[in-house]
């Protein structure tokens, strides 16, 4: 959904420049209300309205990844530790050899 948001926000942005060069290309639906406010009007409500949404379908979607997050058992990756036992046995046989 959030793509769709986004290129609905893109397209009515390209309507809306388009629109102020020429209100007929931009309005090809309605030719009889091709007007430089009227497409300006409509594209600039149009951008807005799918940038709000897009924004909050993001929110949202962050809140569910983090709720999803706090309910699982394990808060986060496995930490491995930093040495694993054959590394230490390597490293004590380096120390020792001294």
């Amino acid at each position: 959904m959030e793509t769709l948001f986004g290129l609905i926000v893109l397209l009515s942005l390209t309507l809306l420049l388009t629109g102020l060069i020429s209100p007929r290309t931009s309005m090809f639906w309605a030719p009889q209300l091709a007007t430089r406010w009227t497409s300006t009007l409509l594209y600039s409500a149009l951008a807005m309205g799918a940038f709000l949404i897009f924004g909050l379908l993001v929110e949202v979607n962050n809140l569910r990844r983090e709720s999803a997050q706090l309910a699982s058992p394990s808060h986060g990756a496995a930490v491995e530790p930093f040495f694993s036992s054959s590394n230490q046995q390597d490293t004590l046989n380096l120390h020792t050899a001294d």
